[in-house]
């Protein structure tokens, strides 16, 4: 279950670089 918490954490991060690479597609597609 720690470890699970830690996961959650790291997926966190990843879910916001996730995001953040979604609204660069975005942009670029909108050219």
């Amino acid at each position: 279950m720690r470890v699970f918490h830690c996961n959650h954490t790291f997926n966190t991060f990843y879910m916001l670089v996730a995001w953040h690479h979604i609204i660069v597609l975005k942009y670029v597609y909108n050219y």
